[in-house]
């Protein structure tokens, strides 16, 4: 889900709402797990809105912070809570870091602790759900800003130690807030394991992990570290579709770096603004000096080769890159495979594991597609396919057509019966549609359309 609010570009993922739900099941009251009375249901419509409201407010407090330092911010929720993005030409002061760092907690304690005011004075009942309303107010915002205080990258804290370590330190910094990081996460794991805090301690555990990793990232950086804050802006200004930015922060990176990694990363950005800002010739030749030293991304190859009209050579990447970038990847791959009349190769990645990350529409799309260049035994597993998922008596209708065109007439009539149980009513198609005529000139039809019309 992605909307803006405020100016700032947000977007919800999958797991914000998959964790949410999972904790506001552990809310529910005791008695109501097993079977959801209408208590458990009120409890999960209170605890919804507060944990997104109350993420989301706490990370618009960085975006505010962060506008006011002239950044450019947007927002992502997601399984672990939220994180705020910026990009700028100009990165950030330490203590501009520590400032925009703290702007996100703030604005969950001072929620939570007039949360708290509310119910130390509001007149609600012990056990109701005002009174369960006002203490999940106080254990999202002021839990969630207080637990982001404490000193473990990524956490809020965490950045405020990093930034207070590179006033202090200077471009070593960050190595040693992950190392000290490492030390609190791994104390906090032993201590919540040995009270039987087991959610926690997998939470924990994750911080650890991840600084793991940030620790070995930074060994690799080296001397390219000062260089990530602008592939991170530059990234955030392709993300946004600001293209030019992305090019003039990413050729400063592309450069300056001298290990491998970054510079790639940098050139996969420029390849990418180029291909989407319409400069085709150039994205080319970067994907070109890319693909002599190693593999390209497949979602940029597909692209690329779409744009350069070589639909056929684009299909193999774009299937490669839908499982990692459907929203931007299935449009185009449908565009290859009606292009080539691949409508096969379409019919057996829908019925495989991927094959919901295409839109119920661009499968019709692809179903009349197949249809109308005489391929109706892909039309009819498409538009089955696409059945399976919706129930939509319109689509069954489409696979009967189709199975009509193939002259098997039992198939038809199977299809067209579910077709009207799915609630399929167009009388007027079936009196009128060609690719039903070998049906209606059997004895069959005529019961079976009075059954349809109610006659």
């Amino acid at each position: 889900m992605s909307f803006r609010l405020f100016g700032f570009p947000v977007r919800v993922g999958f797991w914000f709402f998959a964790i949410a739900l999972y904790l506001g099941y552990l809310r529910v009251p005791a008695g109501t797990q097993g079977a959801p009375s209408l208590d458990a249901w009120w409890v999960m419509a209170i605890w919804l809105p507060i944990m997104f409201t109350g993420v989301l407010f706490h990370e618009l407090g960085h975006a505010f912070a962060a506008r006011w330092f002239g950044q450019e911010p947007s927002i992502e929720l997601h399984g672990m809570g939220g994180f705020t993005a910026w990009s700028s030409l100009v990165p950030l002061s330490p203590l501009a870091r520590v400032l925009v760092s703290l702007a996100g907690p703030l604005v969950g304690v001072g929620l939570g602790a007039a949360a708290m005011v509310a119910l130390w004075w509001a007149p609600v009942a012990p056990g109701s759900l005002g009174e369960f309303a006002l203490q999940s107010l106080i254990w999202v915002n002021l839990g969630w800003g207080v637990l982001n205080l404490i000193p473990i990258l990524p956490l809020d804290g965490g950045q405020v130690l990093a930034a207070a370590m590179e006033s202090v330190l200077g471009q070593g910094a960050r190595r040693w807030a992950y190392l000290v990081s490492l030390f609190l996460g791994v104390g906090l794991v032993a201590a919540t394991l040995a009270q039987n805090m087991f959610v926690a301690t997998a939470l924990l555990g994750l911080l650890v992990f991840q600084n793991y990793r940030g620790l070995q990232l930074e060994r690799r950086l080296g001397a390219d570290r000062p260089l990530v804050d602008f592939l991170r802006a530059a990234q955030a200004q392709l993300d946004s579709r600001n293209f030019q930015e992305a090019q003039q922060l990413a050729q400063v990176v592309a450069a300056q770096a001298k290990q491998p990694d970054v510079r790639r990363h940098a050139q996969h950005i420029l390849a990418w603004a180029w291909l989407l800002d319409g400069n085709i010739e150039q994205a080319e030749e970067q994907t070109r000096v890319l693909s002599q030293q190693g593999e390209v991304e497949p979602a940029l190859l597909g692209a690329l080769r779409l744009a350069l009209g070589r639909a056929s050579q684009a299909i193999e990447p774009l299937e490669q890159a839908l499982p990692h970038r459907p929203e931007f990847v299935a449009p185009r791959l449908v565009h290859a495979w009606i292009e080539t009349a691949a409508f096969r190769r379409a019919s057996e990645l829908l019925s495989s594991a991927i094959g919901h990350m295409i839109s119920h529409d661009a499968g019709r799309q692809l179903g009349v597609a197949a249809h109308d260049a005489g391929e109706f035994q892909a039309a009819g597993e498409i538009f089955e396919r696409v059945f399976y998922r919706t129930g939509d008596g319109t689509d069954a209708f489409n696979v009967a057509c189709a199975h009509s065109c193939l002259s098997d007439e039992e198939k038809a009539r199977e299809w067209l019966n579910r077709a009207r149980k799915a609630g399929f009513h167009e009388v007027s198609l079936l009196d009128a549609d060609p690719d039903l005529a070998p049906l209606r000139a059997t004895s069959w039809w005529s019961s079976f359309r009075s059954r349809f019309s109610g006659v």
